[in-house]
């Protein structure tokens, strides 16, 4: 792939995966300890899942997907091609985590989301 491609969809998907983590985010609101450790807890193993990518991981995901299509797994349930059981396929767990996969499944992007109205308007008036 191209590196200015690669370099563009990083960035759109970062983005993507920082939007994702500030909903996460504790509200500023009073609540007591115990209830603070427990949304820190949870935001923290959030905040990891969402964290940002870089080509390294991105072209790992990318194999995954090629590798789900030559398998022709693209049915397949994504929890069992990840799984150590006996359904699972080891080399997909070397590519990357079967919830990594999921969240770069979801957010992957290949635009600016601010641009996206804009084209949509311009669309509309021809």
């Amino acid at each position: 792939m191209d590196r200015e491609i690669v370099d563009e969809i990083i960035l759109r998907t970062n983005q993507k995966l920082e939007n994702a983590r500030k909903k996460f985010e504790i509200p500023e609101e009073e609540m007591d300890y115990d209830e603070y450790q427990r949304k820190l807890k949870l935001y923290k193993e959030r905040a990891r899942r969402y964290r940002n990518t870089n080509e390294e991981k991105l072209k790992a995901f990318i194999g995954a997907l090629l590798l789900s299509s030559i398998c022709k797994s693209d049915k397949e349930d994504i929890g069992n091609l990840f799984s150590s059981g006996p359904t699972g396929r080891p080399i997909f767990q070397a590519a990357v985590s079967g919830k990594r996969f999921e969240v770069l499944m979801v957010c992957l992007r290949f635009d600016n989301a601010q641009d996206r109205d804009y084209g949509k308007l311009k669309l509309k008036q021809k």
